[in-house]
């Protein structure tokens, strides 16, 4: 038998304790993560965009090209979009399929910071404690459990295994091939991996100092930073089709996320799935104190503990670098405050925090029993807190219920989306809540306050069209209808996705009133602003048909509902019985 694999020799005793671990890791995620593997599509909340109504995830040469040489939805992340094809092959439109593909990449991420943290020098219950309590902060439920947001875990697998690649190949003084590859395909996976070129520049020169001559650090450096740099200017090239980048004018977005993601990668504070808004200068109170003390600490522990100033910088610069990304400084995405815009930033933290307490370890052993005490008390508290906010996530109705209980002002997003969500399920409560923010805080949003009244009575008319009392509704619609012809379109209601249920209940009002050619020019205007992506094309497509009873065309509609809302029984039944009556065998 080699040496190597011998019961006693120290590669085959490294390579159990790492499987014990990985074995441990994936237990206790799936512990802290089942509750919410099997809820339903956030439908109205990207993931009916992304995957439900997409019609591009099969695998055709066109739907690899599109994804690949265009922005999608603003934003090029091209890979996500491949893993999505191959789920939708595997598991048609389950998903728990899909969640469980995010919680396999989030475990992949979480070893691969075990393993870094072991090769930074960490013991072995330190770096699993570090890699499992990044795992489990509650933080991380956007992540693992919204399935668009397959983003974050994959691009976190990828970032995660190319660092350990080149930490690596760095002890080895060789060039790692692998850890180039990893990070142009993590910056392929989201754009808030493209400081890795720079943390690696940053950490090897920082880390290793002199040990290496400049010749060794330019073999290591040069194809893994080549290839990273060549994926960033690739994804902005592509970007800038249709995001150019928009500098940030609100500088109190860049100055409490600098300070707030280090600090909530330790302490969850405060969990928010959709984008609080960050108005005023009393909102960098805490995360300005916070972050300071947190810097401080660090500093002040780590120059206790023999950390030269060049370790120190280096370690406050990779957790900097990982932030840039987030602080709103360019517009890739939405920027203000989210949880899921800590997933790298949070990482390097908690290495940094796995490295430090080794240091202080080696100095005082005693305080071991004292570290593994904290750890378990922290993970037993991220537990229940995660567990606390998985329910949340469970459906749309629940999620802006949860941001409209905690935010006075939320953003926009959610006025907009919780309109849709409770037209969807009748909720007349929250859609008069919104109806009432929206007037009185109609200045914030920018929207100007007539529009904002219309948008309100809009949403009770609809309301009480949707509770069957159709004669408030035809007289409220029938007040709304000259108004939206005088101010036109674009003037008359907000958000624009709302534009098509008005045309819809027009179309319908107009049927019971005997006026069947007015509610195929109501159908007509919804067709011009919905996209044949959303199956509400097709219902509107079908209705048209119905009006002029054509069964051909109906039945060419209810094919492609019935095909983009496969779980809809009540959509199946009525295609089956169109089928039937058209003399057709069912497919």
């Amino acid at each position: 038998m080699p040496e190597f694999l011998s019961s006693t020799s120290p590669f085959r005793r490294e390579l159990c304790r790492n499987f014990v671990c990985a074995a441990l890791l994936a237990l206790l995620l799936i512990a802290v993560f089942y509750p919410g593997l099997n809820y339903p599509f956030l439908r109205d909340w990207d993931d009916g965009v992304f995957i439900v109504y997409n019609r591009h995830l099969t695998f055709t040469m066109e739907n690899f090209l599109l994804y690949g040489l265009e922005p999608y939805q603003d934003l090029y992340t091209p890979l996500p979009m491949y893993s999505f094809m191959i789920d939708r092959a595997l598991f048609g439109v389950d998903p728990l399929g899909f969640r469980l593909h995010n919680l396999l990449l989030h475990f992949i991420g979480c070893f691969f910071l075990f393993l870094i943290a072991r090769r930074l020098g960490a013991r072995t219950w330190l770096a699993f404690a570090a890699a499992l309590l990044w795992g489990v902060n509650p933080q991380k439920v956007e992540s693992v459990i919204w399935i668009t947001e397959r983003k974050d875990v994959l691009c976190g697998a990828l970032a995660f295994a190319s660092l350990w690649f080149f930490l690596r190949g760095v002890q080895q003084r060789r060039i790692s091939f692998m850890a180039g590859i990893l990070a142009a395909l993590a910056i392929f996976a989201k754009p808030a991996a493209v400081p890795l070129p720079g943390v690696m520049i940053v950490g090897l020169i920082c880390l290793w100092g002199k040990r290496f001559p400049w010749r060794d650090y330019l073999r290591i450096l040069w194809f893994p930073v080549l290839a990273a740099l060549g994926a960033v200017i690739w994804a902005a090239v592509i970007t800038a089709k249709t995001n150019g980048g928009v500098p940030e004018e609100n500088l109190l977005v860049p100055l409490h996320n600098l300070f707030w993601y280090p600090l909530t990668a330790l302490i969850p504070f405060e969990t928010n799935p959709i984008y609080p808004e960050i108005r005023s200068m009393a909102e960098l109170l805490l995360p300005v104190a916070g972050g300071v003390l947190l810097a401080g600490g660090f500093i002040l522990v780590a120059r206790r503990v023999g950390f030269a100033w060049r370790k120190i910088v280096c370690m406050l610069l990779i957790v900097a670098g990982f932030t840039v990304p987030v602080l709103g400084l360019l517009h890739y995405t939405n920027f203000h405050y989210c949880d899921r815009y800590n997933y790298l930033v949070s990482a390097a933290v908690w290495i940094g925090a796995a490295v430090l307490a080794e240091a202080f370890l080696r100095r005082r052993k005693s305080a071991a029993r004292a570290f593994k005490c904290a750890a378990g008390a922290a993970f037993a508290a991220f537990w229940l807190l995660t567990w606390n906010y998985l329910p949340y996530w469970e459906t749309c109705e629940y999620m802006y219920s949860y941001v409209l209980a905690r935010d006075e002002v939320p953003n926009w997003k959610v006025m907009g989306n919780s309109i849709c969500t409770a037209f969807r399920s009748g909720n007349l409560e929250v859609i008069q809540d919104v109806a009432t923010r929206m007037r009185r805080y109609h200045d914030v949003y920018k929207i100007p306050e007539a529009v904002a009244d219309r948008t309100a009575r809009f949403c009770l008319a609809h309301v009480a069209w949707l509770n069957q009392d159709r004669e408030t509704a035809r007289k409220m619609y029938h007040v709304l209808w000259p108004e939206a012809e005088t101010v036109g379109w674009r003037e008359f209601l907000w958000p624009d996705f709302v534009f098509p249920l008005f045309f819809r209940d027009m179309a319908q009002i107009s049927v019971l009133e005997g006026k069947p050619d007015e509610a195929v020019e109501f159908l007509d205007r919804e067709l011009q602003v919905r996209t044949p992506d959303d199956y509400q094309y097709f219902l509107a497509e079908a209705m048209k048909a119905q009006i002029r009873k054509d069964l051909p065309g109906q039945l060419k509609a209810w094919e492609k509902i019935v095909e983009m809302q496969p779980e809809n029984r009540v959509y199946r039944m009525i295609y089956d019985e169109l089928v039937q009556n058209s003399g057709n065998v069912p497919k």
